[in-house]
């Protein structure tokens, strides 16, 4: 955008007598300084938006010379930029100058963004995949058989980074980065989505009937192979988050189940999760390693709530939990680090019940209160 501003030192006039870079709304006399600043303005496609806007006498006028006033200084825009200019006034009482008042012109513009795209220089591999697939890299390594040092060396990186290249895969040069699966990406899905990719392309080249059924089935194929893919790995993930391997995470795997069912926020008792199981009474059997089932209340709603606490000690705090427990409506409860007398399961009141379901001859275990 190009903007000409300034004192001039000419006047144009209030009217445009022809002139189209003059808007109409001008103030005094023209002369010849005047037609110079009006042909300049013309010859480059300009437009003096101070005269754009219909404004009182006060407004247009820049310039106080004893009993003389009028108008000198201009803003000049690019013709397709006028729409930009909101408005353009002179602020009267305002001296800047002996002799001269400030000219305001108000701009609309919207500031170039930098559109930074994220390219990819050389292909890289992945390494920051690593963390979740160090096993399937080392798996896929072939030591070679010791020689020198340096030729086993270099026969050991070569085997290191073929590895890795192939389990964890490549950036594309030149492409935008996108951080894609490469767990998505195995052999069988690459064999049929490069497939349909061909037949697609000879579809093109040729639109028979036959090229059409050859790439709907290919089609079909990649979307299969891609569907097997990942219905293998989420049953991978779906077993490791069953197993212990996932313990200190698993707030955070309950919390997700359902987005809905936010955890509360910890009260006096610790309560440190709580997730609802939308199930029926002979779903929710075995929780936490505590037969549920047998203790269940006579009716169990289709939802259920189960929580943890950590209470120390229950001796002397059993109205404190079920006070807790009661505010949060929880069915079922795993109670950690809890000494428990000898019985193996004692009332604690208004329906609740706790259950040893730690090891039967110490002291201390995890039990469930119901």
């Amino acid at each position: 955008m190009v903007v000409v501003a300034g004192d001039l030192n000419g006047h144009i006039g209030a009217a445009k007598d022809g002139y189209s870079c003059h808007g109409g709304f001008g103030y005094g006399s023209r002369n010849a300084d005047g037609e110079r600043i009006l042909e300049y303005a013309d010859s480059h496609d300009l437009t003096i938006v101070n005269t754009k806007f219909r404004k009182r006498d006060s407004h247009l006028i820049s310039f106080y010379s004893g009993n003389a006033k009028t108008q000198i200084d201009y803003v000049l825009v690019r013709r397709r930029d006028q729409g930009l200019v909101t408005d353009a006034k002179t602020v009267p009482y305002e001296t800047v100058a002996t002799q001269h008042r400030p000219l305001i012109c108000s701009l609309k513009i919207t500031p170039p963004r930098c559109k930074r795209v994220e390219r990819c220089g050389t292909a890289r591999i992945k390494w920051w995949r690593l963390k979740e697939k160090e096993a399937a890299v080392i798996s896929r390594i072939r030591l070679p058989t010791v020689t020198t040092v340096d030729e086993t060396w270099k026969e050991a990186t070569d085997a290191i980074t073929r590895a890795a290249r192939l389990e964890l895969g490549t950036t594309k040069p030149g492409r935008r980065w996108v951080d894609k699966q490469a767990w998505l990406w195995t052999d069988d899905v690459r064999e049929k989505v490069r497939e349909k990719k061909r037949l697609y392309h000879v579809f093109i080249g040729d639109k028979t009937v036959c090229n059409w059924r050859n790439y709907r089935e290919a089609r079909k194929a990649a979307k299969k192979a891609v569907a097997a893919a990942k219905a293998a790995y989420y049953a991978e993930v779906s077993e490791k988050l069953e197993t212990r391997d996932v313990e200190p995470n698993t707030d955070t795997r309950l919390q997700a189940a359902d987005p809905c069912d936010k955890p509360p926020s910890k009260s006096s008792c610790h309560i440190t999760w709580l997730m609802t199981f939308k199930s029926s009474r002979d779903n929710a059997t075995v929780y936490a390693g505590v037969d549920a089932h047998s203790q269940s209340p006579a009716s169990v709603r289709s939802k259920t709530y189960v929580a943890t606490l950590n209470v120390g000690m229950l001796t002397g705090r059993s109205y404190e939990l079920v006070e807790a427990l009661e505010r949060r409506k929880v069915d079922f409860c795993a109670v950690q680090e809890t000494r428990w007398s000898r019985s193996k399961s004692r009332d604690i009141g208004r329906g609740y019940k706790a259950v040893l379901c730690g090891i039967p001859r110490t002291t201390s275990g995890v039990g469930m209160i119901v």
